[in-house]
Formats: structure tokens, sequence, C-alpha cells
């Protein structure tokens, strides 16, 4: 029986594989071809055109600020050496998405097939010959240099969108249960153990629709979405005079009144109104089945990655370039002391 459970739910991810492949191929071959090079092209500037400005920032050893070129290791990666102390590094803390990466050339050039793809971290490890670790850390590398550069979401006078919650069951992957001396709860060893309906076991997503295809995400709570909550993450999103369309929900019918936005709540029974965010949500899910559950801290980023498949085939070279300017923010040894998302150090609930 175990076999034949394991066979079914080898052919259920097959199928989903197929499905989310189905949905980026919709995109002409001529299409895929040239949005390839466009990202290999800015790419390949952004890493051997890059700038060699002396870094500012402060020396990890002793704080100064000012540090000198020092050659480049084997690699052709920059060293600067501090004026102070003498501590030589290779690279800033943190930078541009390529300025300090380790990886070849080739590498890059692969890696942004694999990107347009959509492919996992050991698909994308195989295709260009890196470990599953490092195209794990390249995907999420590039994800933080979009996120800051998404396009900005505004609905105004007289304009519709719908509004609706999406919830994420929260997820601690990559975090050892067994090391840590205050565990949340303990380790799920399958899909079951987290609670059916809202709880405060799931992630808040407030996401909106409006007129003109454009949508909008915030990772806003743990649990049920409150007044203020709602209000935050509203507010310069939602315009005066706008038209909103959104359930039951009992947060949204005040929020709507403090924006001076129209509000139209729809029942269960008339939910096809909502039938643009819902089918968003459809593409969510089918566009994050293959990564096997996300981290709750990371799961912004994979938001972000979705809007941009959506947006790029509008505006791919805009995108792409805010992409390779765009900053990240985590090394990988910050990676390892980041915490959890509405969480403490001590990994105890927050309010949000």
């Amino acid at each position: 029986m175990y076999a034949h459970a394991l066979g079914m739910a080898q052919e259920v991810d097959i199928e989903i594989q197929r499905a989310v492949e189905e949905k980026l191929s919709e995109y002409a071959p001529e299409e895929r071809v040239q949005v390839i090079e466009a990202i290999r092209a800015i790419l390949d500037k952004a890493l051997f055109e890059a700038s060699v400005d002396i870094p500012d920032m402060a020396c990890p050893a002793c704080g100064y600020t000012e540090c000198i070129r020092y050659g480049t290791t084997g690699k052709g990666t920059p060293r600067w050496q501090c004026r102070s102390c003498g501590k030589v590094r290779c690279h800033v803390e943190t930078g541009t998405l390529m300025a300090n990466t380790k990886l070849d050339r080739d590498v890059w050039m692969a890696y942004a097939e694999c990107f347009v793809d959509h492919l996992s971290s050991y698909k994308v490890a195989k295709r260009i010959g890196v470990t599953k670790k490092t195209a794990w850390f390249m995907r999420i590398r590039t994800l933080e240099a979009l996120f800051e550069n998404l396009p900005s979401f505004e609905v105004k006078a007289g304009n519709g969108v719908q509004l609706d919650e999406l919830y994420f069951r929260e997820s601690f992957k990559g975090i050892r249960f067994d090391t840590m001396e205050n565990a949340p709860r303990e380790p799920r060893r399958d899909s079951g153990g987290c609670p059916k309906g809202i709880s405060n076991d799931k992630i808040c997503v407030i996401t909106g629709y409006n007129d003109t295809g454009d949508f909008f995400f915030d990772v806003a709570c743990r649990g049920a979405l409150t007044n203020d909550i709602a209000r935050a993450s509203l507010q310069g999103r939602i315009g005066a005079g706008a038209i909103v369309n959104t359930d039951l929900h009992r947060a949204f019918p005040r929020v709507m009144r403090e924006l001076s936005a129209e509000h139209i709540a729809i029942d269960a029974d008339r939910h096809e109104n909502l039938s643009g965010i819902d089918h968003i949500h459809g593409d969510i899910r089918t566009f994050m089945a293959p990564f096997r559950g996300v981290s709750t801290k990371w799961l912004h980023l994979y938001l972000a990655w979705y809007k941009w498949l959506r947006c790029y085939g509008d505006s791919a070279a805009s995108a792409l370039r805010q992409m390779v300017r765009g900053d990240y923010t985590h090394t990988w040894r910050a990676i390892g002391e980041m915490g959890s998302p509405f969480r403490d150090r001590m990994m105890n609930p927050t309010k949000c």
C-alpha cells in the first residue's frame, strides 16, 4: 500500500509540474528566446562591466570606513584592505546582485534560462553544474534584487479592484527543531498536523487585483485579518473613490469607509464577482506546488517571483534592469542568523 500511495503521489507531482510548465510555456518560442537573451545580456554587463569603486562599507574587524584595492582572487573578485588594521576581505558584506559573485560568467548565463523556466533548485543544480545549495542561494539573491523594485500598485477614483485573503501554512523550512531550545511546535512528519480553517498556524496574505490586470500582495500577519492590519496594508494602495469588491470579511467595511472608497461586499453565492482574484489564487497555488513548501521568511520573495512572471511580458526590459540594479540583503552567513516573521528571537508569537 505504501508503494502504491508513493506512486500516486509521484503522479500527482508530475501533473502539477506539467501544469506549471504549460502555464509558463504560453509564450511563443521566439519571445522566450528573446527574454532569455535579454537576461543574459544584462547579467553579462552587470557581471563583467561593474564599477570598481571603493565600497562604502566599514571594516568588519575594526569598523574603519576607508579601504584600498588589494588585488584580486583567482576568480577575479576584487579584494580590499582596511587602511587602519590591514585586514583583507574579498568583498563587501552586501551589494548589487552581481557585485560579489564567485561564479563564472557561463554559470550565470545558464542560470538566466533556468530562472525564466521556473526550475527547482535540484534541476538548476543539475543543469548548470553547481550544488543544490548554491542554486538555491542564486535564486534568493535574484529574488531579493527583484522584490524591492516591483511595480507599485495603486487604485484611483473610479477604478475597480478585487480584494481577498490568501492563507499559507506557517513554515519553518530549513530550521532544525531538534537543535532549538524553544521550538514553536513539534516537527510535522507528514502533510497533517495543521488545524483546518483559519488559525494562528496560518499566514495571511492580502491580495488585490485591479481592472488593468495588475495585482499586489502583502504578507500581513499570522492568523485572522484584523482592522489595523488591513488598514496598514491597504493605505496608499486604495485611493479615495475606488470601487472595491471584497467578500464578507468584517475587517473590510470599516477600512473602506476610512479610505473613502466605495465598498461592495459579496457573499459566497455571488463569489463569481471575485473570479479575477480567485483565478490568481489558483495560479499562485500552482506556482508554489513544485517547491514542496516555502519557508515563511521567504514567502514574500516567491510571491514577488510570481508577480514578476505576470508582469515581465509587458515590461521585460524595465523589470530586468530593476533586477540587476537591485540590492540583495542577506549573505549566506546572515541567512543562518535570520529569525522567522511574526516571531521573536525565542520563536514566541508576536503581535503583528
